[in-house]
């Protein structure tokens, strides 16, 4: 069982800018992320529903904020950037469990800030 991956272009954008050796340490934890979703914590107020995983073993420390969307979700909210919809058959939820939305990454430093208000929320939305 695996979760899909989904890169938002900003994400990707700011991982491309960090110097190789944080590059790679965040690549290896996006894959943690990819294994067991669940391991980073979850956001609460306006940010509720979405998690961050803290790369602590870098200089600075990173966070990543992402999102979990279950196969049930995916076809249920009919989400616009999944490229097809997965099927409700037993080899398909076998195959896949869901989709995990990488949306950003950041240094530690005021990393929430800017989506401390329901404004700064609006543009993670799809």
């Amino acid at each position: 069982m695996a979760f899909k991956v989904d890169h938002r272009g900003s994400f990707s954008k700011h991982l491309r800018k960090l110097k190789s050796n944080n590059h790679n340490t965040l690549l290896d934890a996006c894959d943690k992320i990819q294994s067991n979703p669940y391991v980073g914590d979850q956001l609460s107020r306006v940010l509720k529903g979405y998690r961050s995983f803290h790369v602590t073993n870098t200089n600075p420390q990173y966070r990543i904020l992402y999102r979990i969307y279950l196969c049930q979700e995916i076809n249920k909210l009919n989400l616009p950037f999944c490229t097809q919809k997965i099927e409700h058959t037993k080899t398909e939820l076998k195959k896949c469990d869901g989709l995990v939305d990488f949306l950003d990454v950041g240094s530690r430093e005021m990393f929430y800030a800017k989506y401390r208000t329901k404004k700064g929320v609006k543009h993670l939305k799809r």
